[in-house]
Order: C-alpha cells, then sequence, then structure tokens
C-alpha cells in the first residue's frame, strides 16, 4: 500500500505541474500579444502588428518548401531584408572574375519570439552590386537548422562546421562538417578524420589555406564543458591536423567561448569571451574574459601546433613580435 500511495501522490504532482506550466504559458502568450498591439500601435505601421507572427509562420514554412527542391534554386525574398534572426554568420565572398563585385552569405541562426525558438537552415545571398537579396535553395545533402556555428569562406567555398539547435523538447551540438560550392550551389559533407568534438559559439579564421578554430563550449543535460583547444584544417587536402602534440604545460587562455578574433599578419588575435566557473558546492558563475592572446601560426607550415603567447607577457613585446612587421600592435597592450 506504501509503494502504491506514493505512485499517487507524484501522479497527482505530476498532473499539478502540467496545469500549473499550461497556465503559465497561456498567460505568458496573452502578455506577449498585448506587447505585439503595444508595439504595432506605437509604430503606426499596418505591417509591424503581425510581424512576430508571420515571422513565426514563415519560418515555420521553408521546410516543407525546401523538402520540395529537386535542383539549386535562387528565389527573391518576399521582403526586402531577411527576417530578424541572432547567432547566424555572415561572410563575405569575393567573385574570382572581378575585384569589384562580390556578395554576403548568410547561413543559419535562431528567431525567438519570447516563448519559442525556431532554428533556421536558411542561406541567403546578398548582391553587393545590384544591393539585392536571395535565397539559395538546395536539395539534400544539406546541413541540419543551426546557430552559434563557424563559417569561412575559401576559394569560392563556404565551410560551416558545428554549431546548435534547441528548441523546447531538445537541446544538440553538432560535430559535422559542411561546404558549400558557390559556383555549383551544392553543399556537401566533410567527413575527414579527427574533428573536433561537438560544440557551439567557436572562433574561426582562414590562413592561408587553413582553417583556424578555437574554444567553444558544449552543454548537455548535466554538463557544460568550455573548451580552450585549437584546430587546424588544411583546406587544400581537407585533413585535419593533430594539434594534440602540444605540452598540456604550455602557456594558453582559459577554456572560454564568444571570443573576438582577428587576422593580423600570420597570427590570430584573440580577445575576450566568457566561461562558466564551477566551484565545488557551489552555483557556477558566468565569467566575462577581458584578457588579449596572440596565437603564432608560422609553426603550422612545419606541421607544428601553433603556440600562443599572453599579452600581458613581458616578454611579449620585446621578443615575440620584433622580428615580425606587428610590433606595433604589441604597443597596443602595453599600457
Amino acid at each position: 500500500m506504501g509503494k502504491k500511495g506514493k505512485k499517487v501522490d507524484a501522479e497527482k504532482k505530476a498532473a499539478l505541474q502540467a496545469r500549473k506550466e499550461a497556465r503559465q504559458e497561456k498567460a505568458a502568450r496573452k502578455r506577449l500579444s498585448k506587447q505585439q498591439k503595444r508595439n504595432s500601435s506605437s509604430v503606426g505601421d499596418p505591417d509591424e502588428s503581425h510581424l512576430i507572427d508571420e515571422v513565426l509562420h514563415a519560418y515555420k514554412n521553408h521546410e516543407g518548401k525546401v523538402t520540395k527542391i529537386e535542383k539549386p534554386t535562387m528565389e527573391s525574398l518576399a521582403h526586402r531584408f531577411p527576417l530578424p534572426r541572432a547567432n547566424a554568420t555572415f561572410e563575405c565572398v569575393a567573385d574570382e572574375k572581378s575585384k569589384n563585385r562580390g556578395h554576403f552569405y548568410l547561413f543559419g541562426g535562431e528567431y525567438f519570439d519570447g516563448l519559442e525558438t525556431v532554428v533556421l537552415d536558411e542561406l541567403l545571398r546578398f548582391d553587393i552590386q545590384k544591393k539585392e537579396w536571395k535565397e539559395i535553395l538546395t536539395p539534400a545533402p544539406r546541413p541540419n537548422p543551426r546557430c552559434a556555428h563557424s563559417c569561412v569562406s575559401y576559394k569560392s567555398c563556404l565551410y560551416v562546421f558545428g554549431g546548435e539547435t534547441s528548441s523546447s523538447d531538445q537541446y544538440h551540438h553538432y560535430r559535422d562538417f559542411w561546404k558549400f560550392d558557390i559556383h555549383k550551389k551544392e553543399w556537401e559533407e566533410i567527413k575527414a578524420k579527427n574533428p573536433p568534438s561537438a560544440r557551439s559559439g567557436m572562433g574561426c579564421m582562414v590562413w592561408k589555406h587553413y582553417m583556424i578554430l578555437f574554444g567553444g563550449f558544449f552543454e548537455a543535460l548535466r554538463e557544460t564543458k568550455f573548451y580552450q583547444d585549437v584546430h587546424v584544417f588544411n583546406l587544400q587536402t581537407e585533413t585535419w591536423m593533430d594539434c594534440c602534440s602540444q605540452s598540456r604545460l604550455a602557456l594558453k587562455p582559459n577554456a572560454r567561448s564568444g571570443s573576438n578574433l582577428a587576422l593580423f599578419g600570420d597570427n590570430i588575435v584573440v580577445h575576450g569571451g566568457y566561461s562558466k566557473i564551477k566551484s565545488p558546492n557551489t552555483v557556477a558563475e558566468t565569467k566575462t574574459h577581458t584578457d588579449a592572446w596572440v596565437l603564432h601560426l608560422s609553426p603550422i607550415l612545419q606541421e607544428k601546433p601553433p603556440t600562443w603567447v599572453s599579452c600581458s607577457s613581458s616578454k611579449y613585446h620585446y621578443h615575440s613580435f620584433c622580428s615580425s612587421n606587428v610590433h606595433s600592435f604589441a604597443l597596443l597592450f602595453s599600457t
């Protein structure tokens, strides 16, 4: 009887919790509806009154439209500009035949209306010369919807790695790697050995014919992990370089996600980012990093891991950059 009584109590609690969540969702949707009406009346634009509903409708219908595609197709957007999103990638690709022409490519991202998250797989192109947006629709295979991924361009191709998808019932990090041929308008999955682990929020840049990937994070039900590793992909041979030979004692930044990266000569400058630090028996606290680091890339040419130098190091100003043409950059961090 004791066990049966406990089971009945648990079922009652679950039912009460479900009804409570349903009431909360109904109230939240009511507040959101009122907010939309207030925003539309203050703006005075009739198109604004249905913006959120229109955005959600467009995104949800996109998947059905894509499944019917049999060959690559270019379509003009229904709106003048892309619909709102966050955590997408925006990459500029120059036309190899004309120095005065190029395109911007917008891929993925997420849209949140206050209650629901929609993760996107749209690939949009902006013609710089014509000032015109178009959507590129491609048949399978193609990447799943994602946000907080990385994207770089090299020789008329886009390279997309990792990212995440999330909704009310799932959260997943990717570790797949895709190449989009701009001329053929086709996606191809690159299945090279030893790719980085699944993650999102990493920094990524191209140097010579290499793609350099740094940091990021992975979050699961009971685990959140931030990374400080560097991964190098040879874009000519389409292979991942082994960077694990570097000593664990080597100087390197703390693990982080969301860093700013800039290419400076044969170096990548990394600044800031964030991570979560959890001490025993305490709740994890978010830390915003304010330090700056320089990643020397030249060892890659000898098939060696790149090396780090901290911008706060006293040796940094006089030894690390003296043999390069970026000594003036070092002076920026001298105070």
